[in-house]
């Protein structure tokens, strides 16, 4: 092939591949935006990890909602599945202490979390794709 051709085949992949950018962006904003924005942890976490020219992964990184949030644990699963109640016990301390929505500071033993029914914040998102 010609320079010209190979010049311009090159210019094409490379717009393409572009366009495949700018869907991933896209649906990462949407995400983020269907994600709920407690601490914002989770939204910040939503990542777009490049698998090939052609091939984009939008999800949560772990190690980023790890540092992100006060919970020590990778929430995402359980807040998008959903989970049955469970208590949490205080363990190296004798408290619990945590400061509620109300600016208040609480202190107990154990808190009994209800169950939830998750948040698919990801069919949502894929949906407006559709």
């Amino acid at each position: 092939m010609s320079g010209f051709v190979t010049g311009v085949i090159d210019e094409c992949i490379h717009v393409v591949q572009g366009d495949f950018y700018d869907v991933a962006k896209e649906v990462q904003k949407v995400m983020k935006a269907e994600a709920h924005e407690d601490t914002g942890a989770l939204r910040s976490s939503i990542i777009i990890e490049k698998q090939d020219d052609k091939t984009y992964l939008i999800g949560v990184d772990p190690s980023i909602l790890l540092s992100k949030s006060n919970r020590g644990f990778d929430y995402s699963i359980p807040y998008w599945k959903g989970h049955g109640a469970y208590t949490v016990r205080a363990t190296n301390t004798r408290y619990l202490k945590w400061t509620g929505k109300d600016g208040r500071t609480y202190y107990r033993k154990s808190v009994r979390i209800p169950p939830s029914k998750g948040d698919p914040f990801i069919e949502r998102t894929v949906a407006k794709f559709q």
